[in-house]
């Protein structure tokens, strides 16, 4: 049997660089992102935190956005498609984790939209619903 080169890995103590926006602000569970034909990142992530753990009042409401496709460099926010201010954890019920879980993103081939798939709870269960924005 042939022995196959691994590739070396990373250094598990070097957790990388942590996306937050200027006020400290982070995404909480679930990431997902997306790169625009121009190079820039959009994130989505299922919470907005603020530093203290609590839900921030964008929550729901917008994307991270690095403009310079640096995720080293500054990330702003930028309205979400779809919003879902419901989106919770603490306060959730056992069956409601689902609102803005894992939404999946897809830009337009122009690069001038951003396509958003996004789910919240509704009576009859989780619901997706999708939305394109400039």
């Amino acid at each position: 049997m042939r022995k196959v080169a691994r590739k070396p890995r990373g250094d598990p103590a070097d957790v990388g660089n942590e996306i937050r926006l200027a006020n400290g602000a982070f995404p909480a569970h679930a990431p997902r992102f997306t790169v625009m034909p121009d190079g820039a990142i959009v994130l989505a992530g299922q919470l907005l935190e603020r530093p203290d753990l609590e839900l921030g009042p964008r929550n729901g409401k917008i994307l991270l956005a690095n403009l310079q496709g640096q995720p080293a460099s500054p990330w702003t926010g930028i309205p979400a498609p779809v919003p879902v201010p419901e989106a919770c954890s603490k306060t959730c019920q056992v069956h409601q984790w689902c609102p803005n879980y894992s939404s999946a993103l897809l830009p337009s081939v122009d690069g001038q939209q951003l396509l958003e798939f996004a789910s919240r709870w509704s009576n009859r269960g989780c619901i997706t619903s999708y939305a394109w924005s400039p």
